[in-house]
């Protein structure tokens, strides 16, 4: 079979992509692939890998992956929602607290001024019995 120019060209570019895309990938494998179970002794494997092929393989992997942290993010979104709400109601409980501490002691100064003037009258009362007294 005698391949023509355009045939030889082509086979020799695709020769050269696959050489370029192929990398020796050497990895440990720390559990059985049939069992599951951790081996005894790790295992150094040396191997020649086509990229694409490779990036294809663990793309299911990486889209696990991304599910799990959306996951986890949109928890994370909705404890901060959640912890948001419970530090405005404490905040609206403490505005509210503040107001009720400002209207007591407004009215524990009222008292000690009516009780201050209560005893300057009982005072000037008594002082002024002294005096008559004493006449």
């Amino acid at each position: 079979m005698i391949l023509t120019k355009e045939e030889t060209l082509t086979r020799i570019i695709e020769e050269a992509v696959r050489k370029a895309l192929t990398v020796e990938m050497v990895y440990e494998k720390v559990r059985d692939e049939k069992t599951g179970q951790p081996l005894a002794v790790k295992k150094t494997v040396t191997e020649d890998s086509f990229i694409p092929s490779v990036i294809v393989q663990m793309l299911p992997f990486y889209e696990g992956v991304m599910r799990g942290f959306q996951e986890d993010i949109n928890k994370t979104n909705n404890k901060i929602s959640e912890f948001d709400e419970k530090i405005n109601v404490i905040g609206n409980i403490l505005l509210q607290t503040e107001n009720s501490l400002k209207c007591l002691a407004s009215l524990s100064d009222n008292i000690k001024k009516i009780t201050a003037d209560s005893e300057a009258d009982i005072y000037l009362e008594e002082s002024t019995n002294v005096e008559s007294n004493s006449k």
